[in-house]
């Protein structure tokens, strides 16, 4: 199975906007299913391929205080 980026934060987009399943046909002609069960499945998904792509994840922010808290 080889979906895109783009396919999988679909599938989740339109899981969390409540459609009931989601189906994509894979590179390799293979029919992929996804219901709301699989949401944190699909969001790690999209985490591991957002990390192997180099995309910032989240932003963060460091804050130094005068007395170091």
């Amino acid at each position: 199975m080889s979906l895109t980026l783009e396919q999988l934060e679909d599938a989740y987009a339109r899981l969390a906007t409540g459609q009931n399943v989601v189906s994509f046909r894979s590179s390799n002609g293979k029919t992929v299913t996804y219901g709301p069960g699989d949401m944190p499945a699909l969001q790690g998904m999209i985490l591991r391929m957002k990390r192997q792509q180099g995309r910032s994840l989240t932003r963060s922010r460091r804050v130094i205080t005068s007395k170091g808290l």
